[in-house]
């Protein structure tokens, strides 16, 4: 058997993929559509799946909650989740979408490699996260093709990329616990159209996730595979 078709021994390897349902609402039936459609795929390829909920999160204890965490949306929550979940852990996430291609080779393709993460390359220039250093944000779109997207991708845990990632968002829910208190999340999708931050919810839509996540994919680009599948568009609400 070729060694290209065997995941060589890892420490930190864990063949995993995680998705995660946070706070209690039951699941649109399209989206119980991409769920069942995940569960299925992912059992046919021996690859353990597993959603995390409010009932299952304690089988994880390196995850600590923040103070500011039930202040958060549902999507930044989740947005925290997978941070967390990618350095202390590892393995795959997914947002609960649909996928016409398989998972194995992005895990054979890492953990055959001395890469931190492999993703699916960013789709465009519209992509890129809209950060406050603007000329970051210029090289960024300008080489939006070393970017990684933010649906899904499998990481290694504990490894330079995830560490910053992890320490940057817990810096700055420090940073915005006190406005929080004041002004929690009153929805599941808060502040989706706005990126103003005097706005009362004092975090905004991709602040959380994407302004973190895609500057350190700029950074750490030579550490970075783009062969994980890419899901599907549309009808997962």
């Amino acid at each position: 058997m070729s060694r290209r078709k065997v995941i060589r021994k890892n420490k930190d390897f864990e063949k995993t993929v995680f998705a995660i349902w946070y706070g209690g609402d039951e699941m649109s039936p399209n989206r119980k559509k991409c769920y069942q459609n995940l569960v299925e795929n992912f059992k046919k390829e021996g690859i353990n799946f597993v959603l995390i909920t409010e009932k299952n999160l304690g089988d994880y204890p390196k995850i600590k909650l923040h103070e500011g965490f039930q202040y958060l949306s549902k999507v930044h929550q989740s947005d925290y989740l997978r941070t967390a979940l990618m350095n202390f852990y590892g393995g795959g996430y997914t947002d609960i979408k649909y996928y016409s291609e398989g998972w194995t080779k992005g895990f054979i393709d890492l953990f055959n490699s001395n890469k931190f993460g492999n993703g699916y390359t960013e789709i465009g220039k519209e992509g890129v996260a809209v950060i406050r250093d603007k000329s970051l944000y210029q090289k960024m779109v300008q080489n939006y093709s070393s970017l990684v997207g933010n649906v899904n991708y499998i990481f290694k845990k504990e490894t330079p990329f995830t560490t910053e990632w992890y320490t940057t968002m817990i810096k700055l829910m420090d940073e915005r616990l006190p406005y929080l208190k004041q002004s929690p999340a009153k929805h599941a999708r808060q502040n989706l159209y706005r990126e103003d931050f005097s706005y009362p919810y004092p975090i905004g839509w991709t602040e959380l996730l994407g302004c973190i996540f895609h500057p350190l994919c700029y950074k750490y680009s030579d550490k970075l595979l783009h062969t994980c599948p890419k899901f599907k568009e549309g009808d997962y609400l």
